[in-house]
C-alpha cells in the first residue's frame, strides 16, 4: 500500500486513491467519536502524522461534497 505523505491534510476520497486506508479512516473516525458512514468515511479531512507508516488523524467533516482534492504537494481542505 502507497503511504500518505508526512505532514499533509487529506481528504478521505483522496486517501482512498493513496492507499488501501478505508479501515484506517473508519479507525481514525471512531477515535474521534465520529459515524463512519460513506459520507464522513469521503468528505473528511484527515491529517497524515505518520512519518513512515501512513497513519492518520480526523480533523474535521465537511460535509458531503465538501471536501477538496487540492492536487499533488498541497494540502486537500474543507469549502466552507
Amino acid at each position: 500500500m502507497a503511504n500518505c505523505r508526512y505532514g499533509f491534510s487529506y481528504c478521505g476520497k483522496t486517501l482512498l486513491n493513496v492507499g488501501n486506508y478505508e479501515n484506517d479512516i473508519k479507525k481514525a473516525l471512531s477515535a474521534r467519536g465520529q459515524p463512519t458512514d460513506a459520507a464522513h468515511i469521503l468528505y473528511s479531512l484527515f491529517n497524515c502524522d505518520g512519518f513512515l507508516d501512513g497513519s492518520i488523524q480526523f480533523i474535521q467533516y465537511c460535509g458531503t461534497g465538501g471536501c477538496i482534492d487540492a492536487g499533488a504537494g498541497n494540502d486537500d481542505k474543507c469549502t466552507a
